[in-house]
């Protein structure tokens, strides 16, 4: 896994811009990106520093693009 301020690559053949998420939450120990095309995407057995670095990179992400932001 590779997260970049404007991906997040879930594998090398799997990756999502972070404009397609529409929200990122722990959901019974699993992190889910909820997708702007109604999928959602659930990964297990993701390291606490890996869930953490994706927060603080989707929060950074909206908060550069405050067009995304829930109103």
């Amino acid at each position: 896994m590779k997260i970049t301020s404007d991906r997040f690559e879930i594998s090398s053949s799997e990756s999502v811009s972070w404009k397609d998420v529409k929200t990122l939450r722990l959901n019974n120990g699993k992190l889910a990106l909820a997708l702007s095309d109604g999928r959602v995407i659930e990964l297990s057995d993701v390291r606490p520093s890996t869930i953490d670095t994706a927060f603080r990179t989707y929060e950074k992400y909206l908060k550069d693009h405050p067009e995304k932001r829930k109103r």
